[in-house]
């Protein structure tokens, strides 16, 4: 799969700044990396397709669901390049409409970041991250993360809709191993996966519903069902007290060191799987650029792909409140490991 790596400005998504024309002292930013930082705060925070996988009581998995394709044609889209059923439910023209791509970046705001020892210029620095398995270091690991009681969509948010037992759904929120391997062999990047991020640092994670979104479960032939439940559509990674700068390794070739801007006491950094339009524009929960049919891509990530032939079977959350799942902000999934002894 390629990776690509792009610097945007907030002004625009095609001002492309280029590494090679940032003009900087390496020498000078290589000793300011190595210092400490008024004291600040950080906070991770993870929005739009992607799923959590807890491995241990230590450390868990976001999983970035490979969403994206070339919509300029739509009679050109592949039918892996959109979820199972999709072309059965559209016609080709309504195809972009019904499930538009998404893209996987990392957005940083306010701060002085370094790409390779090298300054990244710009208001708001933005990282295409296709491809990339990345991990955050924040000079503490092993953090003790717990996301069992979240309102993270799992086969129980299923069940609980629509009056059976959470088992019958467990097709639905088990992954496939594949995904939760340590590392992936060089040319064997797992197809339907944009990006990975290993979260075993912070203090705290917590899920963050839009307060106006009332959700219920429906399936492409079925009304929505249910009496409404607020879905979790972030995870928030924090951490209080840091007096370095943050390492953020996006491959074996390119790594980032950020810090606050001017001394700042925060830090925020967004790990994003979003429409393009939500790039530059997104408005959180406020966000009006509707996708729901789109959480049906979360089912290229499970162990026992619901059989395509039986689309009835494709649960996805349905609004039973307001606006429904904007551009930036969707309902995230919580995912199962396999049960021991079936690693499939």
């Amino acid at each position: 799969m390629k990776r690509l790596v792009a610097v945007t400005c907030l002004v625009t998504l095609v001002a492309v700044c280029r590494e090679s024309e940032a003009r900087v002292d390496k020498a000078a930013h290589a000793k300011k990396g190595a210092a400490t930082v008024p004291q600040y705060n950080l906070q991770v925070t993870f929005d739009g397709l992607i799923a959590f996988v807890q491995t241990s009581s230590t450390s868990m998995w976001a999983l970035l669901v490979e969403a994206n394709y070339d919509p300029t044609d739509p009679t050109k889209v592949k039918d892996s390049e959109v979820p199972p059923c999709a072309r059965a439910e559209t016609t080709p023209a309504n195809i972009v409409n019904h499930f538009p791509p998404h893209v996987a970046a990392i957005r940083i705001k306010d701060a002085d970041v370094l790409l390779n020892n090298v300054s990244v210029g710009g208001v708001v620095p933005l990282f295409f991250i296709d491809g990339m398995d990345i991990t955050f270091d924040t000079g503490v690991k092993n953090p003790s993360i717990d996301l069992t009681t979240t309102r993270l969509v799992t086969r129980s948010t299923f069940g609980d809709a629509l009056g059976q037992p959470a088992d019958n759904f467990k097709q639905h929120d088990t992954v496939h191993s594949k995904f939760l391997t340590a590392s992936f062999p060089s040319g064997q990047w797992p197809d339907h996966l944009a990006a990975r991020v290993l979260i075993d640092f912070g203090q705290q994670a917590t899920t963050v519903p839009c307060p106006s979104r009332s959700y219920g479960v429906k399936s492409p032939q079925a009304g929505c069902q249910g009496s409404g439940t607020s879905l979790a559509e972030e995870v928030s990674v924090s951490q209080k007290g840091l007096t370095t700068p943050i390492t953020i390794v996006l491959d074996s070739g390119r790594t980032l060191k950020v810090q606050p801007k001017n001394g700042a006491n925060s830090l925020h950094v967004e790990v994003l799987n979003i429409l393009p339009s939500s790039l530059v524009y997104g408005k959180g929960c406020d966000d009006n650029d509707l996708h729901p049919n789109a959480f049906r891509w979360y089912y290229y990530l499970a162990k026992d792909l619901p059989p395509p032939t039986n689309c009835s079977t494709h649960y996805l959350p349905c609004d039973l409140g307001s606006a429904g799942a904007g551009g930036t902000k969707c309902p995230e999934m919580q995912m199962q490991p396999p049960p021991v002894g079936n690693k499939k």
